[in-house]
């Protein structure tokens, strides 16, 4: 498999699904729209699309958002999600809207996060990633389609997980440090993973 051909599919695919829902028009309406993560810097794998409304108050963007979307009917399942009466340390302050749709052959999700601001870490990551290398890029989707082979989730081992370890901490293909650390998440080893083609 060609991991950028791949990918640039799943934009494709990411770009298409977005204009079938209207989803930035509609989202345009409750604050400013924040394209996020691999959709944002062409590192898509998996059929998700991260996006960032900021609004004054997202309690409110969330629900209007929501309630619009379901007016619209161009979704199978429709959540939501309140990061701010019930935090969790791995998730930002803040309202989720998901959106699932069968697409393309592929079951997708838009995750909307509505927020006030961006967080330091976010602002750190999203600089990280605007200066990333086309070799970078390409270990990074080979690192993804791993995660995909070893039957991770996203939720198990984060894109950015995976982003920092080949930015900052020199992952790749052959390193020890990315084979050790997905060990971890694994319980029968690595042996078992075909490499990227």
């Amino acid at each position: 498999m060609d991991v950028i051909k791949f990918s640039q599919k799943t934009k494709q695919e990411a770009e298409a699904l977005l204009k079938h829902g209207n989803v930035l028009k509609i989202l345009s309406k409750y604050g400013k729209v924040v394209l996020a993560g691999s959709y944002r810097y062409d590192l898509m794998w998996g059929p998700d699309v991260d996006l960032v409304v900021l609004s004054d108050n997202p309690e409110e963007a969330s629900r209007n958002t929501l309630k619009d979307f379901i007016e619209q009917k161009n979704f199978q399942k429709y959540q939501l999600g309140d990061f701010i009466r019930f935090p969790r340390k791995d998730r930002p302050q803040g309202m989720i809207v998901v959106l699932i749709h069968e697409f393309k052959g592929r079951k997708w999700e838009i995750e909307i996060w509505f927020r006030k601001s961006l967080s330091e870490e976010d602002e750190d990551l999203n600089k990280l990633l605007s200066n990333t290398s086309a070799e970078q890029r390409k270990t990074i989707l080979e690192l993804k389609y791993q995660r995909e082979m070893a039957g991770l989730s996203k939720h198990q081992l984060d894109s950015a997980t995976i982003y920092k370890g080949v930015l900052t901490g020199g992952w790749g293909l052959t390193g020890m440090s990315w084979r050790l650390f997905l060990n971890r998440y694994t319980r029968k080893g690595l042996p078992h993973l075909p490499p990227c083609p």
